[in-house]
């Protein structure tokens, strides 16, 4: 069922200091962990030089609606291998419009440290609440979201899918205090209810997700957050960054 709950962080620990330690001498090394915005299966922003720069094992992090994971059909499919030949590794966080259905067919595995579903060897969906630990850092996800055109969307259950549940409400709070509250980043689709106002978008259209992200980022300590709904590139201080099209290297100031 969806889920209201204003308080649900209340049950974490007083936040206390977090010395970051490296990833085991035997995971494979990534090079550098970027972050970007919405793709909604378009192919274009992999063929531009940007991402043709990335390297072999850096990892992409899509911050909701990938899109690749839609219908598929053959151009969906042949989309797909193409991504599947990428040197890179990439992850992505559900967002608003998602197959659900089509998402949940894929095999369920650990990996760096969080439960994610494996589209293909170099593709993977992160898990709403998930904490990975990837190069050292601690990555603390929560995908998911809502939307105001539902007009082209009747599936109640598909819009029931896209607010947070019960379950991975309480993975996010178990896994929040299994690192004493502090994280290097957290990595939403929405934002909390309050960065709503710096995107001049209305605090009173909000759901579930916004008020679960807002308890959040008053009970998280982290540097950096990262979201990818209102499809524009904006630094929002002090840690808060909206992405879309910039390529951001995680913690970075400024896009690659």
């Amino acid at each position: 069922d969806t889920v209201n709950s204003s308080d649900f962080l209340k049950k974490t620990a007083e936040n206390r200091r977090y010395i970051i330690r490296p990833a085991g001498k035997n995971r494979r090394i990534l090079k550098v962990i970027y972050v970007t915005g919405d793709k909604h299966g378009q192919i274009e922003p992999f063929e531009t030089h940007a991402y043709k720069r990335l390297k072999k094992n850096d990892m992409l992090i899509i911050c909701g609606d990938f899109g690749f994971v839609w219908d598929g059909l053959a151009a969906e499919q042949r989309h797909l291998k193409w991504l599947q030949k990428r040197k890179y590794q990439i992850a992505f966080l559900d967002g608003c419009y998602e197959n659900f259905s089509l998402l949940s067919k894929y095999p369920e595995e650990t990996y760096c440290s969080g439960r994610i579903r494996r589209i293909a060897p170099n593709i993977v969906w992160l898990q709403r609440g998930q904490l990975y630990e990837i190069e050292g850092k601690k990555l603390l996800v929560f995908g998911g979201g809502s939307s105001t055109v539902q007009a082209e969307f009747d599936d109640i259950l598909w819009r029931r899918e896209a607010e947070p549940q019960e379950p991975q409400i309480q993975s996010l709070i178990d896994n929040l205090k299994s690192c004493d509250g502090v994280v290097d980043a957290v990595l939403t689709h929405e934002p909390p209810l309050s960065i709503k106002s710096c995107l001049d978008e209305e605090t009173k259209d909000y759901t579930a997700i916004h008020e679960l992200l807002e308890e959040l980022r008053k009970h998280a300590t982290f540097s950096h957050w990262y979201f990818g709904k209102y499809h524009l590139d904006r630094k929002i201080p002090p840690s808060y960054r909206a992405v879309f099209n910039d390529l951001v290297p995680l913690g970075a100031d400024e896009a690659f």
